[in-house]
């Protein structure tokens, strides 16, 4: 199970922790009962089943028997937290195992830090953060961290519209991951590929590489990934004029994550079928999206996704003739924008109203 996670065989590894979780016999051993559960919630995560990996760390917890056992278990958490939209929930836990795990902990608690900053639009400071972890994996001997961090970091530099840099940063990553057969990392490197193709027009290269991330990640498993690249296929057929196969992929992501879907993804589903419905002049629809898509994200606490939600409810309220309303989610939409480019097209929308 362990070699399947780290190739990114994520259901493969699911079906073999399994088996191990099967096999333990309660009370017997803590310290094998505490690595099984903890593997198991990581196949869990990467699956996108964040309800059964809590339960699953709850119980490694309550074997976890020195400060470094419950880092291990923390850190887990911590990603957790990050992943469901609980921003101050996952820094508490990822300081706490920074300053009590091993080197790996450290180096996966200031991961989750680093992504924090960037949820909160924090560029200049994820920039630096990820700098550092990449080279402290590299000297630690973490190649799948180092990875990590430079994606990361590219993400930090794309996000200051810095996209040649950026491009340069997810094509080494791309490269690297290839050679080192690390699917996960060539995964995330082609997704954000197609976002610079995406910020730079070339919608049609955007959806090439947004295809091609959507088999990888098909491939090993990762549901996350899955639902995240199809939001992103998305939007990419409804620039293409594609209408009804964004819906189709609008409607396969939110099957592949199911009811347990976490606020920040489902909220960018619903931005994106918002954006749909308005293209296709179906103005209820686009509200009922919108309206869901920004309770979710005000619950998850993300400037990005947020601020694209006040973005798409200003048009909708253009729209449908509503100046009030739209001036309001337009004052509302300049104090997250977290972009130039989400800054240039509230600029866009002042205008218009």
């Amino acid at each position: 199970a362990e070699r399947a996670l780290a190739l990114g065989e994520a259901e493969e590894a699911h079906g073999w922790a399994q088996g191990a979780l099967a096999l333990l016999v309660p009370d017997a051993d803590a310290t094998r009962e505490r690595d099984v559960t903890l593997l198991y919630a990581r196949t869990a995560v990467a699956l996108g089943d964040l309800v059964a990996a809590r339960v699953a760390l709850a119980r490694a917890r309550s074997c976890s028997a020195s400060p470094a056992d419950d880092a291990r278990v923390g850190v887990e958490l911590a990603e957790i937290a990050y992943l469901g939209g609980d921003l101050r929930a996952a820094v508490e836990e990822a300081d706490r195992a920074r300053d009590a795990g091993d080197a790996r902990a450290r180096l996966k608690a200031r991961n989750v830090l680093g992504k924090v900053m960037l949820a909160e639009a924090r560029w200049d400071e994820a920039d630096r953060h990820f700098a550092e972890d990449a080279q402290e994996a590299l000297a630690g001997g973490d190649l799948a961290g180092e990875l990590r961090a430079r994606l990361n970091r590219g993400i930090a530099i794309l996000s200051k519209g810095l996209l040649e840099e950026a491009r340069a940063i997810f094509e080494a990553v791309l490269a690297d991951g290839e050679r080192r057969r690390d699917a996960r990392a060539c995964a995330f490197a082609l997704a954000n590929l197609s976002v610079v193709a995406a910020w730079k027009h070339e919608y049609a290269v955007a959806l090439s590489l947004a295809e091609r991330t959507l088999k990888l990640s098909q491939h090993i498993g990762d549901r996350m990934k899955v639902a995240q690249t199809l939001a992103t296929v998305a939007e990419l057929r409804l620039k293409l004029g594609l209408f009804a196969h964004a819906e189709h992929a609008i409607a396969f992501g939110r099957r592949t994550l199911g009811p347990g879907i976490p606020p920040a993804r489902s909220a960018h589903f619903c931005v994106v079928a918002a954006r749909i419905a308005l293209a296709r002049g179906f103005t209820e629809e686009a509200q009922r999206e919108i309206a869901r898509a920004i309770a979710e994200a005000e619950a998850d606490g993300g400037r990005e996704v947020l601020a694209q939600a006040y973005r798409v409810a200003a048009r909708v309220a253009l729209e449908d003739g509503d100046l009030g309303r739209a001036a309001e989610l337009i004052a509302r939409t300049r104090e997250v924008a977290p972009t130039d480019e989400a800054r240039a097209e509230t600029a866009m929308l002042a205008a218009l109203h």
